[in-house]
């Protein structure tokens, strides 16, 4: 999931593996590494034994897979995989912060467009319907007809 948001906020080019025909082998290749892990898991951890009479658990201390590097590595991994997915949070959360900001000095640019849009407007739209500024104002053809001496 980590990954799907940032190909969707961050990286654009990974988009690619979760389209509508890539998406089946996406999720066929975490369930692969998702089973694998825990079945590895449960090979390294030991073994339980229930006890009837403090009625839990109790380990046992034998393994099936007795592999101190197989041990490591799935610690390693317990501990990198959650670092992982924080660190793409923090990169999507930066993205997304520089987004906003570039989207907000866009739409403040859109503003004053819209403003002085509006305003002129107005302004247009006021001196063409008054009747004081239409009788104040000087008319094309009246004043053709002053100058030609006809009223």
């Amino acid at each position: 999931m980590a990954l799907n948001r940032l190909a969707v906020f961050s990286i654009q080019s990974l988009r690619f593996v979760f389209d509508k025909n890539s998406i089946v082998w996406s999720i066929i290749g975490c369930w692969v590494l998702i089973l694998s892990f825990c079945t590895l898991s449960a090979f390294v951890r030991p073994t339980q034994q229930f006890n009837e009479h403090s009625l839990r658990f109790d380990s046992s201390g034998k393994t099936m897979l007795d592999f101190p590097e197989l041990k490591l590595a799935i610690a390693i991994l317990d501990y990198s995989i959650p670092i992982f997915i924080l660190a793409v949070y923090v990169v999507i959360y930066f993205s997304i912060n520089r987004k906003i900001k570039m989207s907000g000095y866009i739409l403040s640019i859109i503003h004053s467009i819209f403003a002085i849009t509006n305003h002129s407007t107005n302004s247009a739209i006021f001196i063409f319907t008054s009747s004081t500024l239409r009788n104040f104002l000087p008319r094309p053809g009246l004043l053709q007809r002053i100058r030609c001496g006809t009223r």
